[in-house]
């Protein structure tokens, strides 16, 4: 089985209305079982039994009458309100549409997609020979219940920067972004990324059935981890084997890695916050807090947590990892 590409809905879900405990006038709205919060005036949701929900990092036509009231503001985050964080938004249900329904498309909602902050995006190319998935895993807001109390899972810190993949195939080296594979360019951001990081090439040609992916991150996007000008790291998340078509497991990953990896490069791949047996508390305590990659000055934009053993879902169609963005991060970075 191989990763399944993360969707962007807008999902129809129930209104059940919960007393806000700091605001008489707010009430709170749990979508998912409680995967997120949403805080809302209560005496306009009071006679309602459905809403459309947008998660954060929903991107919005303001000029819409759904969304007008966020002016200049079209991308959805989270805000606090009287102390509670308000993670999304809630729009009346439109007519006709029943629990569980997206509504995406009907309501004109796409995905946040942040510019990147340096050099060019480069022009694509014809792809390397196999199949190689593009990246994206779901969030943990709203899949949790898939993850097992005391199953053990490793927890690595999200990293802010841009999608990347690179693999060598036939005596020649491949560069891609998230949906496509980049010709090579001298001011290309993922061509760039491989001349200034020699170990990636390094690793694609000793291992030449694998697919290195990973995060370009630095002067790309607002979190800069302590780099400047044009200053780029990058950071290995996954590996793919076009043999077998799947992704590695963790363990099939650390053994992939070798032990003179891990010993002396750790900051070629991101940052391991913890390994051990997972509970909902456990992941909590690493979503927020300063950023662990060498040298950052930064604060953290979240974490990923996944099963040390592979175990997949017929809900994501795919391995069970789930990604949660943190609230601070979010609320920052409007």
């Amino acid at each position: 089985m191989i990763e399944k590409k993360s969707t962007h809905k807008v999902e129809i879900v129930p209104i059940l209305l919960e007393k806000h405990p700091n605001a008489d006038a707010l009430s709170l709205v749990k979508i998912y079982g409680g995967g997120y919060t949403v805080v809302v005036n209560t005496d306009d949701w009071k006679d309602k039994t459905l809403g459309a929900y947008l998660c954060p990092d929903s991107f919005v036509d303001t000029k819409r009458p759904e969304f007008s009231f966020l002016g200049d503001h079209p991308r959805i985050t989270v805000r606090k309100f009287r102390g509670i964080y308000s993670q999304g938004l809630l729009v009346p249900a439109p007519e006709g549409s029943k629990i569980g329904d997206d509504v995406s498309d009907l309501l004109g909602v796409t995905r946040y997609e942040p510019e990147v902050q340096i050099t060019s995006r480069g022009e694509a190319t014809k792809p390397p020979e196999g199949f190689r998935p593009n990246y994206d895993v779901d969030a943990w807001n709203k899949y949790k219940y898939l993850l097992t109390f005391g199953e053990f899972v490793v927890i690595t810190e999200k990293i802010h920067g841009c999608s990347a993949k690179y693999t060598y195939v036939d005596g020649k080296m491949y560069c891609g972004s998230k949906g496509e594979w980049k010709r090579e360019e001298e001011n290309n951001l993922w061509w760039k990324c491989l001349n200034q990081n020699p170990w990636i090439k390094d690793f694609c040609i000793e291992n030449p059935g694998l697919t290195l992916y990973g995060e370009i991150y630095g002067p790309v996007q607002s979190l800069k981890y302590g780099r400047n000008g044009n200053n780029i790291g990058f950071a290995g998340f996954d590996i793919f084997d076009v043999i077998k078509s799947r992704f590695l497991s963790w363990v099939e990953i650390w053994e992939v890695l070798g032990k003179d990896f891990r010993n002396v490069s750790l900051d070629r791949w991101v940052p391991i916050l913890y390994n051990g047996p997972y509970s909902e508390k456990k992941v909590l305590e690493f979503v927020d807090g300063p950023s662990t990659v060498s040298g950052a000055d930064n604060i953290r934009e979240g974490c990923v947590v996944q099963t040390i053993e592979d175990r997949y879902s017929n809900e994501l169609g795919g391995r069970v990892k789930l990604k949660i963005v943190s609230n601070i991060y979010l609320s920052q970075n409007k």
